[in-house]
Parts: C-alpha cells; sequence; structure tokens
C-alpha cells in the first residue's frame, strides 16, 4: 500500500499509526466518478452551481473575486512553493530552518483566511457540496489505522457502503473515547481536503500542514516535561507570527 502520510497517536496506552493510503489509477478513477454522480443529483435536486453564481456577479457587479485579489493570491501560492522549496533545501543552521518555517506557516495562515472569506460566497454550490461529499468518500475508504482499514465494509455499493461506514463513525464519536475519534476523524478530514484540493501531495507538504494546525495533537508529554519550563505551544506559535 501506496501512502500520502502518516500520524501517530496514542490512547489508552494503544498506540496508533493512522495512515492515508495514497489511491491507485482505479481508485483514482472511482473517485472522479463519485464527484461527477454527486455534482449531477445536486444539479438536478436544482442546486445552484458556481457558474450560475458567477453569472450573478456579473450581469450585477464584476467578479465573486475581484481581479487584484486574485493576483494576491496567486502570488501567495508563489512565494509558498518557493518557501518550501528552501526548507527543503536549507543545510544550514535550524535558526535559519525555523526561519523559513514560520514564514510558511504566516503564508499558509494568509491563504486560508483569504480561501474562507472567498468561499462562503461557493459554500451552497453543487461544485462545493459535491467537493465536500467526495472527500468524505476519501476519508471513509482510503482511512487506516495499523496498517488497517478503518471503517471496513464489503458493500459493494458505494452509497449503501458510505451508510454503514458513517454508522461505524457514530460509533466512535459517540463512544467513551469520543474525544480521541473526533480528534483522529477530523484529522484525516483536514488531510483528504488539502489533498484533493492539491495543496499537499508530498509528505513535506502534508508535514508542514498537519504541523501548523495539530502540532501538539498526538504528543503527550510526562508531568516533568509539562513543568519543564519550556515555552508552550501557544508561545512557540506567538513567537513564529512575530
Amino acid at each position: 500500500m501506496k501512502k500520502l502520510f502518516s500520524f501517530k497517536d496514542k490512547n489508552n496506552e494503544k498506540e496508533y499509526e493512522f495512515t492515508l493510503k495514497q489511491p491507485n489509477r482505479t481508485e483514482r478513477e472511482e473517485i472522479e466518478i463519485y464527484y461527477a454522480a454527486m455534482l449531477s443529483k445536486l444539479m438536478n435536486m436544482g442546486v445552484q452551481t458556481k457558474a450560475s453564481v458567477d453569472k450573478y456577479y456579473a450581469d450585477n457587479s464584476d467578479t465573486a473575486v475581484p481581479k487584484k485579489d486574485q493576483s494576491y493570491y496567486f502570488n501567495l501560492q508563489k512565494d509558498l512553493a518557493q518557501y518550501q522549496e528552501d526548507l527543503i533545501r536549507e543545510k544550514s543552521s535550524s535558526d535559519k530552518k525555523f526561519e523559513i518555517y514560520a514564514k510558511i506557516v504566516q503564508i499558509q495562515e494568509d491563504m486560508r483566511k483569504f480561501t474562507s472569506y472567498y468561499s462562503a460566497i461557493y459554500d451552497n454550490t453543487a461544485e462545493v457540496k459535491a467537493r465536500d461529499k467526495t472527500v468524505d468518500f476519501c476519508m471513509l475508504n482510503y482511512s487506516y489505522s495499523n496498517d488497517q482499514e478503518l471503517f471496513p465494509e464489503e458493500e459493494e455499493d458505494f452509497q449503501k457502503r458510505a451508510i454503514l461506514q458513517y454508522q461505524q463513525i457514530d460509533k466512535l464519536r459517540e463512544g467513551e473515547d469520543s474525544e480521541f475519534w473526533n480528534s483522529v476523524i477530523d484529522r484525516f478530514v483536514f488531510l483528504f481536503t488539502i489533498w484533493y484540493l492539491d495543496l499537499a501531495q508530498t509528505d513535506e507538504e502534508f508535514k508542514s500542514y498537519y504541523d501548523s494546525y495539530f502540532k501538539g495533537d498526538d504528543e503527550q508529554p510526562d508531568a516533568e516535561e509539562e513543568d519543564s519550563g519550556e515555552d508552550s505551544e501557544e508561545e512557540v506559535l506567538d513567537k513564529k507570527e512575530d
């Protein structure tokens, strides 16, 4: 099994290694077919498309995203790619790597704020809803725990299988270890989202996002470490932002 990314965690003294399986060619085709099926279904239900939203703005103002903002986001993407390449190539001191990493974190945060602001315009479109369902499809079928499928089901019909898999998720989210499993499932959804949106493809790219959003989630320091006098996670992040 080829892996996109793995992260570790521990619950009740049991250690877990969670893995995002890299879909093969056949599975990628299934993902595309699933998205197309969801999009067609939603359009037939009368859910508006991005094109209809863009037409509304074109008829009444300019575009949903002004050209100057499109340029701003493009420059963010270009800078992010450059800093990520610099981080990989950097062979000198850890201080220099930390400086580059801090810039990457800041750019990712700026991109997140930008997309959050404008994505609200398209939140209820057929494309976005189909995308979100497709991300869930990936999470349900390509999430692994200790090299075993996290939500195994033998049902071949994907809709019936999804119903059974969501029942498994509900049991985990509502069980006695709900806090742990809610965190794990949410991380899987986030990671499959950035993969599906083509924001992360390599292990380094996944790790950059993971450390930015979940650093510390899979770390359980001893009591002595908690009182060691070292900066807390929040203080470190504040320093990075400065």
